[in-house]
């Protein structure tokens, strides 16, 4: 019987790459040119600019409503290492520090609902940068903080995890959905087994419907990976008979673990794959690296700045 391990095929080097810089692009196809470099800073420079004045507000709720500091913590400390990390990017460039900020809410309780709101405009911003990204590295950098931003909205108005749709029509470049495919049926395979233990041993009705609504989230987007390759005319990779499980899994404690180890290390694969797509294969793969850093944190995981790449 084959046995593969869970998930591990195609991020086994998975961990922070480093920041990208806007003078040497992505070697990703097609060549990048001076004016793509042009697209990228720019891109950049609006970033840097957005992320600081996100900062500036959060510094400042923190100063006018102390006994929300402990909300604003783990943001703040977000928004900085974004910041650096997109001033990392730019060489031979310094854009001016940004000392604006959005208005503050006339009420501390009215904060987590104003700063959600702030954060899901920052990820649908971080996410159009990533499309529009002519740098592999690049677009990895702005879907990651993309996915950052939906996780910090999340927690604080929490709402329905989503699944983004799949294109309906063929796509080019496939080729880089393959690590994908075998990320999906490495992680329908898991969900399988933590299921049938919570379904087994376990009177947490939440925890096992949660387990059975992510694995039908992962089981359709395999089928539609699956679909989407075999349309382009390749022949998709085949699923290993069976997956290592990373540790036991035999009640609840472990069956969170195991999920969010999956959706982490599905994170892990999905934001390589940005950097190897463009168009409408760019924006399946980064909406669905931000469903699994969403996913992954419903099941107990820490926030990060970067979802997939890891720290700084």
């Amino acid at each position: 019987m084959s046995v593969a391990a869970l998930v591990a095929p195609a991020c086994s080097g998975s961990g922070n790459r480093g920041s990208p810089t806007v003078d040497s692009p992505s070697s990703t196809p097609p060549t990048p040119t001076a004016s793509d470099a042009d697209t990228d800073i720019r891109l950049l420079t609006n970033a840097i600019a957005a992320e600081e004045e996100l900062l500036n507000f959060c510094t400042a709720a923190s100063r006018r409503y102390p006994a929300k500091r402990s909300l604003l913590t783990d943001v703040i400390a977000f928004q900085h290492q974004h910041v650096r990390r997109f001033r990392g990017s730019l060489t031979n460039l310094e854009p001016p520090v940004t000392r604006t900020s959005r208005p503050l809410p006339h009420r501390s309780g009215e904060l987590p609902s104003e700063l959600a709101a702030a954060e899901r405009a920052a990820a649908d911003h971080r996410s159009a940068d990533c499309l529009a990204a002519t740098s592999g590295l690049l677009a990895e950098l702005f879907g990651s903080v993309a996915a950052s931003h939906a996780v910090t909205a999340q927690a604080l108005v929490p709402g329905p995890i989503g699944n983004p749709v799949p294109p309906s029509g063929p796509l080019a470049g496939v080729g880089a959905l393959e690590p994908c495919l075998l990320a999906e049926y490495a992680a329908v395979f898991g969900y399988g087994v933590l299921g049938g233990v919570l379904s087994a041993g376990v009177s947490d009705r939440p925890a096992a419907s949660a387990a059975v609504s992510s694995y039908d989230v992962h089981r359709d987007r395999r089928d539609a990976l699956v679909a989407l390759i075999t349309a382009a005319g390749v022949q998709p990779p085949a699923a290993a008979a069976a997956y290592d499980i990373p540790f036991p899994v035999t009640g609840l404690p472990s069956a969170r673990r195991l999920a969010r180890y999956i959706e982490g290390r599905c994170a892990a694969i999905y934001v390589r794959a940005i950097g190897s797509t463009t168009g409408q294969a760019r924006r399946l793969v980064s909406s669905t690296l931000v469903d699994c850093a969403v996913r992954g944190v419903s099941w107990g995981a820490a926030p990060e700045a970067f979802p997939g790449l890891g720290s700084e």
